[in-house]
């Protein structure tokens, strides 16, 4: 047997050997992609269901978001701020999921709804008002994508009614 025979079995059984390992990192990457995605889904669960569970678990909460949404002249300053408080617990919630969804790390139909539910919540007249005087504490991305659902210009006018 002659070397330059031996040199190409060489060459063809490290070309094998690439694309095994090719392969492997394949499936690999595809299951990492898998994990991260459930990861995603489970923080999500659990971080909206934590909102749900203190409104349900403190009615004078409960009340008080139901009163912003359907009655919010009868809302005292201390009310405002609590209501406040849950904007912005809420809102930076919502935040994480679209940079999630950005990324590509949450699935579409996830997000869809979460993006329903954050129209919702600050389509109500006292939500929008602490949106344009704290709209800044958010990032551009997140910020240009509410005012566009809500039809806010830049620089925080509103061009629809709530």
């Amino acid at each position: 047997m002659n070397w330059d025979a031996i040199g190409a079995i060489g060459d063809a059984v490290g070309g094998i050997g690439v694309l095994i390992t090719l392969m492997y990192l394949a499936v690999q990457t595809r299951q990492n992609t898998r994990a991260v995605r459930a990861a995603t889904y489970s923080q999500v669960s659990e971080s909206f269901s934590a909102i749900s569970l203190a409104l349900f678990q403190d009615p004078l909460a409960s009340d008080l978001v139901r009163r912003a949404r359907e009655d919010p002249a009868s809302l005292s300053d201390e009310e405002l701020n609590r209501y406040g408080a849950f904007l912005l617990s809420y809102l930076r919630r919502a935040e994480n999921m679209h940079f999630q969804s950005e990324e590509g790390t949450l699935d579409a139909d996830t997000w869809l709804g979460i993006r329903d539910s954050i129209f919702l919540l600050i389509g109500t007249e006292p939500s929008r008002r602490w949106w344009s005087e704290r709209r800044r504490l958010f990032n551009a991305s997140f910020r240009q994508f509410v005012e566009a659902g809500l039809g806010i210009s830049d620089d925080g006018v509103s061009s629809r009614q709530p």
